[in-house]
Formats: C-alpha cells, structure tokens, sequence
C-alpha cells in the first residue's frame, strides 16, 4: 500500500492505493513504462473529481469524433 498526493487539474488529491502491475521501459504493451494502480482509500469529494475530468475526457473524445 503506498500513499499518494499529486495535483489533478489544480486540486490536490490524497489517496492510499496498492500497484498491481507495472512496466519498466521497452516492456509491456507499448513499450513505455507505467504502473496500474487500485485506489484503497480517497475521499468522496475526491472521488468525484476524479469521475468529473474522466467524464469530460470521454466526452470530449465523443464530440471530436
């Protein structure tokens, strides 16, 4: 379990997580490195944060296409 607090869209989010995957450089699908991560612990006004810039992400995919 790590704990986290990065800045998304101007706000501050804290949250615990745990890494299930990760990829070093030249592995995995795209050759780049990256991890996947489930987040444990994150407040609801976080959470909805979060939901809101996925949605706004998804639907600006949506109109562009």
């Amino acid at each position: 379990v790590i704990s986290l607090r990065f800045s998304l869209n101007g706000r501050m989010i804290t949250l615990e997580a745990v890494v299930l995957h990760r990829h070093r450089f030249g592995e995995g699908p795209f050759g780049e490195a990256g991890m996947g991560l489930k987040f444990l612990r994150v407040s609801a006004e976080d959470e909805e944060h979060i939901r809101q810039i996925i949605r706004d992400k998804i639907t600006q995919g949506i109109e562009a296409a």
